[in-house]
């Protein structure tokens, strides 16, 4: 026996959800949720932003002069909006980030991998002095959410959190490694630059004409340098 369990629950519960748990302001974590067929109609939001729009019928790039009643039934129409109606001028910061995440994991074909998002951007709609977006850069993923295998609904939800800069690949002052390191590259220059000096020394020498004094030398004193860029 194969059952399916069928629940009635409104859209804007879903919103409402996002935004308690990952709300602007509470969280630098943004959620978004859409369809995975194009045009990709948005289901929630952790912005808080409408799914939706009511518009003029006659001009729908006009948003309905009237909110409520009779009337606006009759000369508006509800439009639900796209992830790519997130990069309009009217759109926040978030907002901004969120359609470039979408962008970034559409055109990769949704991979399972993590995928970078940088918060800023050069169009204008996200302002780079926003606190909320000011780590630099955004680690991003998506995952599937669907009923039953290969059938509709098929929704993607978009995750972005703040992605950390590491600086444990730098040696700094008064950390246990640090005189170790310094102590093994002196010693490397020291020797390396004795090396060099003897060898020179002793150019004259047959065996050492025959080894070819120069191009040892040379590779000799690059060790060296090598040992002093341990100290940069």
């Amino acid at each position: 026996f194969a059952g399916v369990l069928s629940v009635d629950y409104s859209l804007e519960y879903i919103t409402t959800f996002l935004v308690e748990s990952y709300g602007v302001g509470s969280s630098q974590t943004y959620v978004a949720i859409f369809e995975e067929k194009e045009p990709n109609y948005i289901i929630a939001l952790s912005t808080g932003t409408n799914a939706s729009s009511l518009v003029l019928t006659s001009d729908p790039s006009q948003p309905c002069p009237v909110s409520s009643g009779e009337q606006s039934t009759r000369i508006c129409s509800i439009v639900r909006k796209t992830m790519t109606d997130l990069g309009s001028g009217q759109s926040t910061p978030e907002e901004g980030l969120l359609m470039r995440a979408f962008l970034a994991h559409m055109n990769a074909g949704y991979p399972n991998e993590l995928l970078p998002v940088n918060s800023s951007s050069e169009s204008g709609w996200l302002n780079s002095n926003d606190d909320s977006t000011a780590s630099g850069f955004y680690i991003s993923r998506s995952a599937l959410y669907e009923e039953i295998e290969g059938e509709e609904p098929r929704w993607r939800i978009l995750v972005a959190s703040p992605g950390e800069v590491s600086d444990t690949d730098t040696i700094l002052p008064g950390m246990p490694t640090f005189a170790a390191v310094l102590g093994i590259s002196a010693a490397g220059f020291v020797i390396c630059s004795a090396f060099v000096a003897f060898i020179y020394s002793k150019r004259s020498e047959r065996i050492i004409v025959f080894s070819d004094w120069r191009f040892t030398c040379a590779f000799i004193a690059g060790c060296a340098l090598l040992n002093l860029s341990t100290m940069t």
